[in-house]
């Protein structure tokens, strides 16, 4: 059975596999030198020819990015900080921002759908900063899972089940203030 142009392919990989259907999409075309190479994604290795075929129609009744199954902390920021940063008049919201994405080093190579609570919180705990950058790092965290959930990257807010972090403030210096001016 031959499928529609530009609908996508399904091959039978030699030898003995356990899923031995790729199915095979073309992302693009780019010209190298005085030819055009097509681009391709794989979609995924099915069992059988039918699985395959059907996973591919289903792809195209509900089209989905594929490159977000791999999409890692890094990678997402630079998305969001793209689109959040507009909205920011002030400078010095970029840098904080800028600051505790620099703080979540740990985070950086991760694949997004990896991380869970325990690993922000980790970050959060171990950062060697002030109170005020690692709240603005819980807050960093919460706006970058917003926009996940607005482009289906991921399906739950793990930023959200973390533990708030506490800023401790000196009530002794504050009532001492006070009773002075008084």
């Amino acid at each position: 059975m031959k499928l529609p142009n530009g609908f996508g392919s399904i091959y039978k990989l030699k030898g003995n596999r356990r899923n031995p259907y790729m199915v095979v999409l073309t992302k693009g075309y780019v010209r190298v030198k005085n030819n055009i190479k097509r681009e391709r994604m794989i979609l995924g290795y099915y069992c059988t020819k039918k699985e395959a075929l059907s996973a591919l129609t289903n792809y195209h009744e509900n089209p989905y990015d594929i490159q977000t199954e791999s999409i890692t902390f890094a990678e997402l920021y630079e998305k969001w900080s793209e689109e959040h940063f507009k909205k920011l008049n002030n400078k010095s919201s970029i840098r904080t921002y800028t600051a505790a994405f620099n703080h979540s080093k740990p985070l950086h190579n991760m694949r997004f759908k990896d991380i869970r609570p325990n690993h922000l919180e980790g970050v959060i705990e171990n950062a060697d900063v002030g109170d005020a950058t690692k709240s603005r790092m819980k807050s960093m965290y919460n706006l970058i899972y917003r926009y996940a959930l607005k482009y289906d990257i991921v399906n739950k807010n793990y930023a959200e089940l973390c533990n708030s972090i506490k800023v401790e403030r000196k009530k002794k210096k504050f009532l001492s203030l006070i009773m002075k001016s008084k």
